[in-house]
């Protein structure tokens, strides 16, 4: 949930809570729910009616400078501004570059021009504006990611050290997660390296899951994630992890959020 504060003489504050549930869509999803207006008007109505949050990432943003329609950015925007201000802004890749929250900012700006009202426009459009720029660094970044992660999972004493792989007392449940998410890449060859399509896909569910109640992601991922919060379970991890979708579960994934109960968590803010 997000709450404009004005501080007077042009100056705003964007304050944020994390209320529950909590919903994260990575890029098919994102663009399916912009695109389908059925399934557009019944998510909102089911996000309102539950007093939830979308969590938006800065992965969200940057996959769209690979978009060369700009109407899918546009298709984005007007749902984001649907949602509004049943939204979360958080940069998830801030870990790879050690970058500040750069998407909060964005918005705060964006508030700033429009006085104040949550504003999305040009929001996903940027990227494809600046896509020149950020392409190139985005497809080196994804190469740089994939080839390290070869070159791991493909050594045989790290394999074995991931089949004995257990969490342990002080380690963090993204970092769990993470570690359960890899294991069939260092375990089971015949699914293929893990590759640069595979990093976002990474991102997208290891920064969702320990913090949402519902996350949308691509088919393949998404077994990889039940697998591993169900390891993770039998584990004797007993935090709350989120319920994951794909793309033939859309009923499914909004029967369960036109259900959900609201409950109020409140993270820290980050206003600006």
């Amino acid at each position: 949930m997000m709450e404009v504060q004005d501080l007077g003489e042009g100056r705003f504050s964007l304050r944020q809570t994390f209320d529950r549930p909590r919903i994260y869509l990575d890029h098919w999803a994102l663009r399916h729910l912009s695109q389908t207006p059925a399934v557009q008007d019944r998510f909102i109505a089911a996000l309102n009616s539950a007093a939830g949050t979308w969590l938006i990432s800065a992965a969200n943003l940057i996959e769209f400078c690979s978009v060369e329609d700009r109407r899918h950015a546009v298709d984005a925007e007007a749902l984001l501004t649907r949602a509004f201000p049943r939204v979360q802004v958080a940069d998830t890749m801030a870990h790879l570059w050690q970058g500040e929250n750069w998407v909060l900012t964005d918005l705060l700006r964006r508030t700033a021009i429009a006085r104040g009202q949550l504003n999305a426009r040009g929001f996903f459009q940027d990227t494809i504006d600046h896509r020149e720029d950020l392409l190139p660094r985005f497809s080196d970044l994804k190469a740089h990611v994939a080839r390290a992660t070869q070159r791991v999972t493909a050594d045989p004493a790290m394999q074995v050290a991931a089949k004995k792989f257990r969490p342990s007392r002080g380690m963090t449940l993204r970092t769990a997660l993470e570690n359960e998410l890899m294991r069939n890449f260092y375990l089971d060859r015949r699914r293929g390296e893990f590759n640069e399509h595979d990093v976002l896909d990474f991102i997208h569910a290891s920064s969702a899951i320990p913090v949402c109640d519902f996350v949308l992601l691509d088919a393949g991922w998404c077994h990889l994630a039940r697998t591993a919060t169900q390891r993770l379970s039998k584990a004797g991890i007993t935090a709350r992890m989120a319920e994951c979708f794909n793309s033939r579960e859309l009923d499914q994934f909004l029967t369960r959020l036109e259900a959900a109960k609201i409950g109020v968590e409140t993270g820290e803010a980050e206003g600006l």
